[in-house]
């Protein structure tokens, strides 16, 4: 059976998922940023990342099977679009 619940084992309230997080975040500050810093799912993993995040555009790009000035694709875009 799924658990909805967690206990703050901090100071034994009990919350769901999403409201322990905000109420770690409230009403234990510096715990919330030492969980924040160890997780990985923690908004601070992202900003540290060395990689730039890809844009919509270029992820189509690299995702595409033909080049954008070939020749297969304009006849196939050709004989689809009119």
């Amino acid at each position: 059976m799924l658990r909805t619940t967690r206990l703050c084992k901090l100071c034994g309230v009990t919350y769901n998922t999403t409201n322990l997080k905000r109420h770690l975040r409230t009403t234990h500050p510096e715990n919330h940023t030492k969980i924040q810093k160890t997780s990985n799912d923690g908004p601070s993993q992202a900003s540290d990342s060395a990689q730039p995040r890809q844009t919509i555009f270029t992820a189509f790009l690299g995702a595409s099977k033909y080049k954008i000035d070939s020749k297969e694709q304009h006849a196939k875009e050709e004989a689809i679009a009119r």
